[in-house]
């Protein structure tokens, strides 16, 4: 994906009669990019939000298993749904992963 600095040397190097494919070939990209990115009034905009997770609301509980020295996923996921939440170990694993030294 092309930044906002990528986006500026692309016009920047457009606006010197570089060849699209030389543009191209520069950033890695294919030639229809560099066309398509020229052709936009602006610059895309990266204001989508993080979805919530199914797990936020048990994530305390979750981190406290954690602080406790459980780490097994399955333990931590049959003690979560007594308190309401539905079952996904992968979303649990995913969000215990980052943690593990």
């Amino acid at each position: 994906m092309l930044t906002q600095a990528d986006i500026l040397m692309i016009k920047t190097q457009a606006n010197r009669s570089v060849y699209l494919k030389d543009i191209a070939a520069t950033f890695g990209v294919h030639p229809k990019t560099i066309s398509r990115t020229l052709r936009r009034p602006a610059p895309p905009h990266a204001s989508r939000s993080p979805r919530p997770s199914k797990l936020d609301p048990f994530k305390a509980r979750s981190d406290q298993f954690l602080a406790d020295g459980i780490w097994n996923s399955v333990v931590i996921l049959c003690e979560i749904p007594a308190q309401g939440s539905t079952r996904s170990s992968s979303l649990l694993r995913a969000s215990m992963t980052p943690k593990r030294v």
